[in-house]
């Protein structure tokens, strides 16, 4: 798994593995900052790979998704807007 996350971050242009242990700078608030960053921006890959697979596996069916996800159809509805995935292309 976290090969596959290297990679994807590789990929987007992150070359070092600060995203795994950032190094505090002047205080512990930014430190703490760095986390926060960091850990909201591989949840948000994660998510994003996870409703992209699910649409693949249900042919983009927005109910049988939300279903094999385990969120609303509304909730995921609001996710597809969040990462500007077309379900249509899922078809």
């Amino acid at each position: 798994m976290m090969v596959h996350l290297e990679e994807s971050l590789r990929k987007q242009g992150v070359s070092d593995q600060s995203y795994l242990f950032p190094l505090p700078k002047d205080g512990e608030g930014e430190s703490r900052l760095q986390i926060d960053r960091n850990l909201n921006y591989m949840v948000d890959q994660f998510e994003r790979k996870l409703i992209e697979k699910a649409l693949a596996e249900t042919k983009g069916k927005l109910s049988r998704c939300s279903k094999r996800l385990g969120i609303s159809r509304q909730g995921l509805s609001v996710k597809l807007k969040k990462y500007q995935i077309d379900p249509s292309q899922y078809r």
